[in-house]
């Protein structure tokens, strides 16, 4: 690349990124990216529904992964659907929040069990001790997660109704 080449493509560069960004277009884009919230909505909803009571939980980290598409889906709609999308957004965020300390706590327990395992027939005991209290403080945030994930669901559930009137 030619210094004269380089100079104008910074120029260009510079040019583009000092533009001021196009005004959102609300009657045009807002109603359809809403639609397509309360599509990833209702796909999550069917979801939930579908796992019971009492989910595993690999199904619970499969729902967030549902709930990052809902998520980033009213993210897009956010500038053009109002508060109620944004407040939508917060409640998906939070449940994310909670699918993913759940999710943490089941792979953090995983690894505690695995290392030790993985050291042999004969550890240490102090090791074994420190690695029980590890996988025992997991537990208690897996549960304590696993019983929060549904009042964290119905918030979004809330805000997502209030987007049909």
């Amino acid at each position: 690349l030619s210094s004269e080449r380089y100079t104008a493509l910074l120029n260009r560069l510079a040019a583009a990124v000092s533009a001021s960004l196009p005004a959102a277009a609300h009657s045009s884009a807002g109603p359809g990216l809403l639609e397509l919230v309360r599509i990833e909505f209702h796909r999550m909803d069917k979801a939930v529904t579908r796992i019971g009571e009492d989910p595993p939980d690999a199904v619970l980290h499969a729902l967030r992964i549902k709930g990052k598409r809902l998520r980033y889906t009213a993210e897009l709609a956010a500038t053009s659907g109002g508060k109620v999308v944004r407040k939508l957004v917060e409640s998906t965020v939070a449940l994310q929040d909670v699918l993913g300390e759940h999710q943490d706590a089941c792979v953090a327990q995983q690894r505690v069990i695995a290392l030790l395992d993985g050291l042999g027939d004969v550890v240490d005991l102090d090791v074994v001790f420190v690695a029980g209290r590890l996988v025992e403080r997991e537990e208690v945030s897996r549960l304590a997660t696993r019983d929060s994930w549904s009042a964290a669901w119905q918030r979004v559930k809330r805000r997502a109704e209030a987007l049909s009137g």
